[in-house]
């Protein structure tokens, strides 16, 4: 016999569940819409708020990335080499095999 899926067992347990009957809303106060009151005063942002401090106040340095990152240039470069060699063994064994 197939397991049941967890759709049949909750559609089971639904099925056992004793149906309650809802309870009737609670009358809510009449709201008059005709004539809407303004409980605040609209302010413009640029009001409200202080012109916003720059997030990066230190001064910016030309950076040469050649010499930052050379040691990543030697690395990117082995990698490549090996990966080179690693295909062309590949393609010289589809070849002989």
């Amino acid at each position: 016999m197939a397991k049941r899926t967890r759709r049949e067992r909750r559609f089971e347990a639904e099925k056992q569940k004793p149906i309650t009957p809802k309870a009737a809303p609670a009358e809510t106060p009449a709201v008059d819409t005709a004539s809407p009151v303004m409980t605040e005063v609209y302010t413009p942002a640029s009001s409200r708020t202080a012109q916003a401090a720059p997030l990066n106040n230190r001064k910016t340095a030309a950076v040469n990335f050649a010499e930052e990152y050379r040691h990543e240039y030697r690395e990117l470069t082995t990698i490549l080499t090996i990966s080179a060699i690693m295909f062309a063994v590949m393609i010289g064994l589809a070849f002989v095999l």
